[in-house]
């Protein structure tokens, strides 16, 4: 990451997931292996308008390294940084601990050793769900299994189609393990690897507040003798 020097930076109000998609671009031109680096930001969904409305910023720099942009770009728009191999991560603070905990899980066995040496070359998901996501994940250890019965993944909740959370990121060549551990992560979905499978279902904080929505729908339909 230290290697990309970025020759002109113009953000003029620019909303912070073009941002990152201009340094996406910028750091694949750079680089002669034409990976570049991945960069992903997560929303701050303790804020209801943060997907609609995201922090903008404006900032001129030129001869810069991507380091220093990205610092930058942190301290505009109050996001933090969390850097994992050639990926950095944009997220917000009311997301702290759950990004720590997605991130410092490192399963072992048969199954998460197929996760960590198995590649993905390229990704791109745009507004797409956890269940698409893994979906696309599940088709390449299929691919990449010389067996063909790949990676089994089960969801533990039958969470409603309308209260997904889409996922939109852009990667080259990541192991599988971190292209399931952005998606949950993105998803706030935690997954647990076993001897034959990986489950997923939404984090504790996401399911209180799955119970309260189901229950929500229950009382809307009660009628009053």
């Amino acid at each position: 990451i230290d290697r990309f020097v970025l020759p002109e930076v113009q953000f003029n109000q620019t909303e912070l997931p073009q941002a990152i998609e201009f340094l996406r671009e910028e750091t694949y031109k750079l680089d002669p292996g034409k990976k570049g680096v991945n960069i992903i930001y997560k929303p701050d969904r303790s804020s209801p308008d943060s997907t609609s409305h995201p922090p903008r910023l404006t900032l001129y720099l030129k001869n810069t390294p991507l380091p220093d942009v990205i610092e930058q770009i942190a301290e505009l728009t109050g996001t933090k940084i969390h850097y994992n191999s050639n990926t950095i991560l944009l997220y917000h603070e009311s997301d702290s601990k759950f990004l720590q905990a997605s991130m410092n899980k490192m399963p072992r066995g048969a199954v998460a050793e197929k996760l960590k040496t198995w590649h993905i070359p390229h990704l791109s998901f745009n507004n797409v769900s956890i269940l698409d996501a893994i979906n696309f994940i599940s088709v390449h250890t299929m691919r990449l299994d010389p067996s063909n019965q790949g990676i089994s993944f089960v969801f533990e909740d039958e969470r409603p189609a309308n209260e997904t959370v889409s996922i939109d990121m852009r990667l080259y060549d990541v192991p599988i393990l971190d292209c399931l551990r952005y998606s949950a992560w993105l998803a706030d979905y935690e997954f647990l690897v076993t001897d034959d499978a990986v489950n997923l279902r939404p984090a504790p904080k996401k399911r209180l507040s799955l119970l309260r929505n189901h229950n929500r729908r229950n009382l809307s339909t009660l009628k009053l003798p």
